[in-house]
């Protein structure tokens, strides 16, 4: 599927009020966005945010496609301006906010007696939590698709117990292993949590990402449009939105495969767009590559074997004008993006293996995920709405339409059926 619900957003981060950066280095940069696994993407990164996308009445949210969500009056503060906005983010944070609408009403029927608040709260909380679980027992299964990370996946969420034992019996042991890790204790492992600098540095996969994207429609796999990345970024995203309508687009992207994780495959739009830094102006690739570079040493080691790598760096003269024909200089973004990856996996093994220590480190450090994971914080009815949910019955609670596209599929991050019966690349 050519998307993703990641709850990690676009992030072009603010210079550091520390110490500048020395001469002839990248500059230093602060987050903008939540490290915590808490759809920030959804309900916003502060108060004045929070309330922008809430309705006022039982808990709820404005829907793209239903109403338009409000948009403030400054434009520097619309966040279909914001770096990062494009359709495919739009089409989650829509999905995700028609969710969170759902378990309101959920919430609402098992516990009249609560307020707006109340059910904003406690809806917010199931709905970060039914994406976190989406992104460990679903997205990352499907991108890392082999049998062992598969199991072991499912096992940071259920335990090697496994999902059929948690719905009957729910936690059977103290211990991650065998119960997984949600319901624990909070630990993080002797330091403040954040996502490490090797994390942002290996979790960069923009060639997942199209150029050109074939639009049909659910009913009958028609053509409504041929666009590329630059028609559905930005700005442009909310008209796409309007015109094709959410079930066409979710149809589309789950039956178009996403780019390979490769060399010579980054997005066109995101190579010829710059943006303004202080020492000048940038584009992705190279703040991806000035990433890996100020990485710490225990990712700046050679990202790939050089058996592997030299059959990768792609031509005549590849390896010599990368590497200067050493491979010990070629710089991470490019080795990871070189490397071969296992069978099975979307990308590089280099990146795997920091990727899967985070994707348990942001469960095991969340309070949320840990002590407070508990029907007392999400109430009893919260607890089973996660439990009994996952994306494809996410899909379709709020568009039907979809139906025969996922028929006996149980992971909707691989490719879905189209109506005519053929693939589409």
């Amino acid at each position: 599927m050519a998307g993703t619900p990641d709850a990690d957003h676009a992030d072009t981060g603010r210079p550091d009020p520390g110490p500048s950066s020395p001469a002839g280095t990248p500059d230093i940069r602060i987050n903008v966005s939540s490290h915590w696994w808490d759809a920030s993407q959804i309900y916003g990164t502060n108060e004045a945010e929070q309330l922008q996308v809430r309705t006022g009445k039982t808990g709820k949210l404005h829907l793209f496609d239903d109403e338009p969500t409000p948009r403030p009056s400054d434009g520097s503060r619309d966040p279909s301006r914001v770096p990062g906005f494009w359709l495919g983010l739009v089409m989650m944070q829509n999905l995700f906010a028609h969710e969170h609408n759902a378990i309101c009403d959920h919430l609402h029927a098992a516990y009249p007696s609560w307020d707006d608040e109340e059910l904003f709260q406690r809806a917010r909380l199931v709905n970060a939590a039914l994406l976190a679980k989406i992104h460990t027992v679903e997205w990352t299964p499907a991108v890392i698709s082999h049998p062992t990370t598969v199991t072991a996946l499912r096992s940071n969420w259920w335990g090697i117990a496994g999902e059929r034992v948690h719905n009957f019996y729910g936690r059977i042991s103290e211990s991650e292993t065998i119960s997984g890790i949600p319901g624990t204790k909070t630990d993080h492992y002797g330091v403040p949590y954040a996502l490490t600098e090797e994390f942002a540095a290996v979790y960069r996969m923009h060639p997942l990402i199209r150029d050109n994207w074939h639009l049909r429609s659910v009913t009958d796999d028609s053509t409504l449009s041929e666009c590329t990345f630059r028609d559905l970024a930005g700005p442009e995203a909310l008209n796409v939105l309007k015109t094709k309508g959410m079930a066409n687009l979710f149809y589309s992207f789950g039956t178009l495969h996403p780019g390979l994780v490769t060399l010579h495959n980054f997005p066109k739009l995101c190579r010829t767009s710059s943006a303004p830094t202080e020492n000048g102006r940038t584009s992705l690739p190279r703040t991806s590559c000035a990433t890996g570079n100020w990485a710490s040493p225990a990712t700046t080691n050679p990202a790939t074997a050089a058996a592997e790598a030299r059959g990768e760096l792609r031509g005549p003269d590849g390896q010599r004008r990368v590497g200067q024909g050493d491979l010990e200089k070629v710089d991470l973004t490019i080795g990871m993006y070189a490397e071969r990856p296992p069978t099975g996996f979307a990308f590089s093994d280099t990146a795997f293996r920091i990727f899967i220590l985070m994707a348990s480190r942001r469960l095991n450090s969340d309070r949320f995920f840990t002590d407070y994971y508990t029907p007392e914080v999400y109430s009893k009815a919260g607890m089973a709405w996660i439990d009994d949910n996952s994306m494809v019955t996410v899909l379709l609670r709020h568009y039907p339409e979809l139906r025969t596209a996922l028929a006996g599929l149980k992971n909707a991050f691989v490719p879905w059926h189209t109506a005519s019966g053929s693939t589409h690349s």
